[in-house]
């Protein structure tokens, strides 16, 4: 069988050569000749799909190649995220052509995949069969750019050089979210490193988002305040577990007992050992926490901080409405919209675990606008700090209670 790149790329000369390992292809430069590098046969669907992808990549102009790489460069996209992008929109370009063998280009999917690995696995499925799941958070965003991938290959097919901004927009936000830190594994979790609570979309990340986030929505969060509240209310259960026992040990706290025979020896105070940890809740819109539901938490969690957040407009605050036993006479009205989520959620990342975050993950920024630049960062900081997002306080009680912790 004989290959002839250079029908679809439009040049030669190639050298041409069947393989069945890794295919590869590039258009000859200056003198030299091209390379076709390919499997040559007809009998497996998976050789034909990656024949036709090797003939897909030699029909891409080169302008649109050199750009798409130099943005990737310039922005800090790695080479492994661009090539398994570039891969994507390679098929699909095929795909929107009728290239029907594109439906069985391989897929390999790794047998303990990361996060990271399943999203370029879910992108590089784009046009095939191969079936990839994703994890729920941030599955959105992986569908949102494989959706962008697939208008670009249908773009490639009408002109010869549509902007490939949008789409490595996207991939870079999927390069933040899932190797930040370089985490290699599912579920590893890494130190929060010293300044971690800046937002991470900083210089030289800062390019990125001025430039191509104008067309796709970029916006900021609105600045967070906190106010503090008293906590004049004490919750006596709460109040009970949170207090010293006399004990043999402990500081010095019961004087009356230390003399025997008449006291016990029993004079020091010894801090009970019982269940704490931090939750976040987003009162923005109807929700609404009830007195009920505080001590509720109280009652499984004596030692838990509680702290509400909203805002409005361009600023917001969050206020600690429970601590130590003790609550809020009035809940706080901190506004209609989230515009903080990003403030809040940092706040939540210094404060002592488990962490738990009540909101439906709606995040919004100045305006109560949405955009993914920070549907990125709000996943990107639960992800780098543990915390655990539930969509709303009564499904937070009610799993709380069946678990009988946080």
């Amino acid at each position: 069988m004989k290959a002839f790149p250079a029908i679809p790329s439009g040049k030669g000369s190639f050298f041409v050569r069947s393989t069945d390992g890794a295919a590869s292809s590039h258009l000859p430069v200056g003198n030299s000749e091209g390379v076709f590098l390919a499997p040559s046969g007809f009998d497996k669907p998976t050789a034909l799909a990656v024949r036709a992808h090797e003939y897909g990549r030699l029909a891409i102009s080169q302008q649109f190649l050199d750009q798409y790489w130099a943005s990737a460069q310039a922005i800090g996209l790695r080479h492994d995220w661009g090539t398994d992008v570039m891969t994507a929109i390679i098929n699909s370009r095929l795909g929107h052509l009728g290239v029907k063998e594109i439906n069985h280009f391989p897929v390999t999917i790794p047998k303990n995949p990361s996060i990271s690995d399943s999203a370029r696995c879910f992108l590089r499925a784009t046009m095939t069969h191969t079936q990839v799941n994703i994890p729920e958070d941030g599955a959105s965003i992986v569908h949102t750019t494989q959706g962008m991938i697939s208008q670009l290959g249908d773009q490639l097919r009408t002109t010869s050089n549509p902007s490939p901004d949008g789409v490595l927009y996207y991939a870079m936000m999927l390069q933040e979210l899932f190797d930040y830190g370089k985490r290699d594994k599912p579920g590893e979790q890494e130190e929060a490193a010293e300044g971690d609570e800046e937002d991470f979309f900083k210089s030289p990340r800062r390019k990125l988002w001025s430039t191509f986030g104008r067309s796709m929505g970029h916006h900021e969060w609105g600045k967070m305040k906190i106010i503090t509240l008293p906590l004049p209310l004490p919750f006596e259960p709460a109040m009970r577990a949170l207090r010293k026992r006399p004990n043999f040990v402990g500081g010095f706290r019961h004087p009356y007992r230390a003399l025997l025979p008449s006291g016990d020896g029993r004079a020091f105070g010894l801090k009970r050992r019982v269940r704490g940890g931090t939750i976040l809740i987003d009162t923005s819109g109807s929700m609404h926490v009830a007195e009920s539901e505080i001590e509720d938490i109280l009652s499984i969690a004596p030692a838990a901080t509680i702290a509400t957040y909203a805002g409005h407009g361009e600023h917001g605050s969050l206020s600690v409405i429970a601590a130590d036993g003790r609550r809020v006479k009035s809940m706080p009205n901190h506004g209609a919209g989230n515009v903080v989520d990003g403030p809040a959620l940092r706040w939540l990342a210094t404060k002592p675990s488990p962490r738990v975050w009540i909101c439906d993950g709606g995040v919004t920024g100045i305006g109560d606008n949405q955009s993914p630049n920070l549907v990125v960062e709000a996943e990107s900081i639960q992800r780098r700090n543990s915390i655990k997002r539930v969509d709303n306080l009564q499904l937070f009680c009610q799993q709380m209670h069946e678990n009988k912790s946080l």
